[in-house]
């Protein structure tokens, strides 16, 4: 499993290279993928077809990153790298990181929709970015949706955004027969960003605005966690993981207010980080060796994203 990702610079763009086209070739995603058939060939020599399966490979490789069956439509990088430029360009916004994961099987760009400073403070600020993503081993449809970081711990929000009442999902466009033609709904998706980009900002300064106690923090903690995995028992395992990550969060939430010394410090804002903070850096991903791709994944697309997804139907 592996993780690739190249951060815009401001050398990019001084040099007029921070495109998204020119950041995907300075990313190493400047490769295709092709559909090819497949065919097995027997002991005696004969040769036997896939049927209605095809291959999905990656040109420069070799390398076979899933089978589909027949219709499936390759999302190039060149293609989803042209839609990003659309988009700078219709939101007056740029490319600010592009990012693919396990040698290229999901890649994505992220595009800049301006930073807020929750609680009034400078030094806490939330970087909202559209998320644009595709997989190449039929995981994930060509997807768009926001995606804020909190600048100071790089805790990341997509998905999460969802548990919000009146916010809009995350869109996506399967990979079929008329994807491409409808590329033209990203448009649509990106102002739907935008306003959401807005609302969430005003959810965080609410959030950092109402202070919590000790027993007050733990009590939306308890919460959390049981609506993710039910009330624990009174003993025996089930009851030890449970005190293992409650504690966890105790941790980084008054390691927050110590370390950050920022005006949400001891909120209800530096609670929900304390969990964000735990799936984004130190939550324990199964078959995780280099504690980055999986865990990224699982943040964008699996079980963390819906951990902060439960942070944020709480704290609302």
């Amino acid at each position: 499993m592996s993780i690739q990702l190249y951060n815009v610079t401001d050398a990019d763009r001084s040099t007029l290279t921070a495109d998204p086209i020119s950041i995907m070739k300075k990313a190493g995603l400047d490769w295709t993928v092709a559909t090819l058939p497949i065919v097995a060939v027997g002991d005696d020599g004969a040769a036997f077809s896939g049927g209605d399966y095809r291959a999905i490979v990656r040109q420069d490789t070799g390398s076979v990153f899933a089978v589909a069956k027949d219709g499936y439509t390759s999302i190039q990088n060149h293609e989803l790298a042209e839609l990003c430029y659309e988009i700078t360009n219709f939101s007056g916004t740029s490319c600010v990181q592009v990012g693919s994961l396990n040698g290229g099987k999901r890649v994505f760009f992220q595009v800049d929709l301006g930073e807020c400073n929750i609680g009034g403070d400078e030094r806490d600020t939330v970087s909202n970015r559209f998320f644009l993503g595709t997989s190449h081993d039929c995981t994930q449809a060509t997807t768009g949706g926001l995606n804020s970081v909190r600048i100071i711990c790089q805790n990341t929000y997509m998905m999460a955004l969802q548990g919000m009442k009146g916010s809009i999902d995350t869109a996506s466009i399967r990979h079929g027969a008329g994807s491409k033609a409808r590329f033209a709904m990203i448009q649509q998706w990106v102002e739907a960003g935008m306003g959401q980009a807005a609302s969430f900002n005003s959810f965080c300064n609410t959030l950092a605005q109402r202070e919590v106690t000790a027993a007050s923090a733990d009590v939306f903690f308890q919460e959390v966690y049981n609506s993710m995995n039910g009330t624990p028992k009174a003993t025996g395992r089930g009851n030890t993981r449970y005190e293992q990550v409650l504690d966890a969060w105790r941790t980084n939430l008054w390691a927050d207010t110590k370390q950050t010394s920022i005006k949400s410090a001891g909120s209800l804002w530096a609670a929900v980080n304390a969990v964000t903070q735990w799936c984004d850096h130190e939550r324990t991903v199964k078959g995780e060796d280099s504690n980055d791709s999986l865990r990224m994944e699982s943040n964008l697309f699996g079980v963390g994203s819906t951990i902060k997804q439960k942070a944020y139907a709480t704290a609302e």
